[in-house]
């Protein structure tokens, strides 16, 4: 967990503003009676959060001999509590500056700002006890002229993004979501990448539950940024290197193929489709390890043509890789990303989805295409993951996603 420290001053700054102000609001509008009595509860509970974010600053967040869950529990306590206080001083100071009466101001803060902040404090619980225990399937259809006909209807189930590490030992999930993988039948599964949050023994627990996983073409996988174990501080390269390789050894126990810039293909009779796999793709801090040209190449010792006629399928696990590189230099038909968790918030109106990962992913959940003069449309499914990192819960309609994509044959 990188918090930078402009945003660390900038909390600290918020939250002492935020105290003060519901002081001063509490010494201002309550009567004598309880004025004293509300003043000292504040103060206590505020002091006992301030002890929880002391804590959340000093904890060893990259060593990787430390859990990650318990700093990650103790910044989403902390902000639970200071975003209802937050808006709840917004509200406030917008009322005083309507008018200066204090009866107004304290109806502004009991019937508008009270409820607010309730509203949004139980928003943010129901995401841990409502929402992350809630598996969405998600059905799409891709049509193509490049496809076999043979291949007409065939399913590819996707799933991405279960950071194993948030669980701890408990599989009770995870097992879940299996059983919702596998109750969907599917050809071919596919997970593109984050298996654990920072090390791979993260992953010892669930080995027995992912390896229930099957498909009868097959299960493939591709690493997420955080498989590379770049979240933890490693005493030496020696021990990093041990970290990776158990993880993909862990991997390869489950029966699955791990594609490392690598391609392999799905074959019914003589028809056949390529399934290509790269690298994460990585953005600052981390390293572009990604090579779809290495990787279409790969398989049979060969100069790669990214523009003939296979029907190509990639998993690359950042998606800003297609919209960079794939769309610019293949033809991919389909590429399969994860990555994004919708930031593990999204609000869902009538159809119309809204995340703040808008602000940094131009795709950032569910299917998306581009056309080309003289080619055949690229679409990319960016699935918002199963698991949590940075706050252990997922907000409003940022649901655990399952999606299953049928490809259709023109001819």
């Amino acid at each position: 967990m990188r918090i930078p420290l402009i945003s660390l001053i900038l909390l600290i700054l918020l939250t002492f503003g935020c105290d003060w102000y519901i002081f001063y609001r509490i010494r201002k509008d309550f009567v004598s009676k309880w004025r004293n009595k509300v003043a000292w509860i504040h103060g206590i509970l505020s002091l006992i959060f301030w002890v929880i974010l002391i804590v959340f600053i000093c904890w060893p967040k990259r060593n990787p001999d430390e859990p990650i869950v318990t700093p990650m529990w103790l910044l989403f306590t902390f902000l639970s509590v200071y975003i209802p206080k937050f808006l709840f001083s917004v509200i406030s100071l917008i009322g005083s500056l309507i008018s200066k009466k204090q009866s107004v101001r304290a109806k502004c803060d009991k019937w508008v700002g009270l409820p607010i902040a309730l509203l949004i404090f139980v928003f943010i619980w129901g995401g841990v006890f409502y929402t992350s225990n809630r598996i969405d399937v998600n059905k799409v259809e891709i049509v193509s002229d490049r496809l076999p006909q043979s291949m007409d209807g065939l399913r590819i189930l996707q799933f991405s993004d279960i950071h194993l590490g948030t669980w701890g030992n408990d599989t009770t999930f995870i097992s879940q979501f299996v059983d919702s993988i596998n109750a969907q039948n599917a050809d071919v599964v596919v997970f593109t990448g984050d298996f654990v949050n920072r090390t791979a023994d993260e992953m010892t627990p669930f080995i027995p539950v992912l390896k229930r996983i099957k498909a009868p073409m097959g299960v493939y996988s591709v690493l997420g940024n955080h498989d590379y174990g770049g979240y933890a501080t490693w005493p030496d390269k020696d021990s990093y290197n041990k970290n990776l390789s158990y993880l993909k050894s862990s991997i390869d126990s489950l029966g699955w193929v791990l594609l490392c810039n690598q391609t392999t293909y799905i074959r019914n009779n003589t028809d056949s489709i390529a399934m290509i796999g790269v690298e994460n793709w990585g953005e600052p801090p981390f390293n572009q390890l990604g090579d779809l040209v290495k990787a279409y190449g790969d398989s049979a010792n060969r100069k790669p043509d990214l523009n003939d006629d296979v029907f190509k399928v990639l998993m690359t696990h950042n998606p800003n890789h297609w919209k960079e590189v794939v769309t610019k230099i293949s033809n991919v038909d389909l590429s399969l990303a994860g990555h994004t968790h919708a930031m593990q918030f999204m609000l869902d109106f009538a159809g119309i989805k809204w995340s703040p990962s808008v602000w940094k992913y131009q795709q950032w959940g569910g299917l998306y295409s581009m056309d080309f003069p003289g080619k055949n449309p690229m679409h990319i499914y960016v699935n918002i993951g199963a698991g949590e990192v940075g706050m252990p819960a997922r907000l409003g309609s940022a649901k655990p996603e399952i999606n299953i994509i049928t490809l259709r044959s023109k001819h």
